[in-house]
């Protein structure tokens, strides 16, 4: 039971010869794996991910999204069909400012938050049995997803981080 405030911002350009969807797009990982027991060549850890997207200056690119990478979640008591689910309450960002971001975890559920306001909800964290390394982490069936390590992610876009604070409750 936490909640994990940060303050965030994309600046410069895609870094040269990156893939295009990585512009502007970053990330806070949570409930982690460790990063020893991570493969040499596992592109993510088993992880909750909530997705940071900058805008670029005309379309919508929400941020918020929950990213399963060996998990799945409940959004509104059904299973997350897709790797991302992008957040209710779309809210899009152009620019270099700085965005507040918090994660609010009580127990099975979990809130996402943009500026102070709830863009995401869902519950019941769960590691995915289907998942090559996902299942890696059931232990005589329990497959509850409930701690592990929070670090933060870029992918080919610079950003800035600051003001990072955990409250436990």
């Amino acid at each position: 039971n936490y909640r994990l405030k940060v303050e965030y911002r994309f600046t410069g350009e895609l870094t040269p010869g990156a893939p295009s969807w990585g512009f502007r797009d970053g990330g806070i990982q949570y409930h982690s794996q460790s990063p020893e027991s991570m493969k040499i060549d596992q592109s993510f850890p088993v992880c909750l991910e909530y997705n940071l997207l900058g805008g670029n200056g005309k379309d919508n690119r929400p941020s918020g999204d929950i990213c399963c990478s060996g998990t799945y979640v409940l959004i509104d008591g059904k299973k997350n069909t897709s790797y991302c689910t992008p957040p209710t309450v779309k809210r899009t960002f152009h620019g270099d400012q700085w965005i507040i971001l918090e994660i609010e975890v009580k127990g099975d559920s979990i809130r996402h938050f943009v500026n102070g306001e709830e863009v995401l909800h869902f519950e019941n964290p769960r590691y995915n049995a289907d998942h090559p390394i996902g299942k890696t982490f059931i232990v005589n069936g329990d497959d509850k997803v409930k701690e592990g390590y929070i670090s933060l992610q870029s992918n080919s876009h610079p950003m800035d981080f600051r003001k990072i604070e955990i409250m436990e409750y």
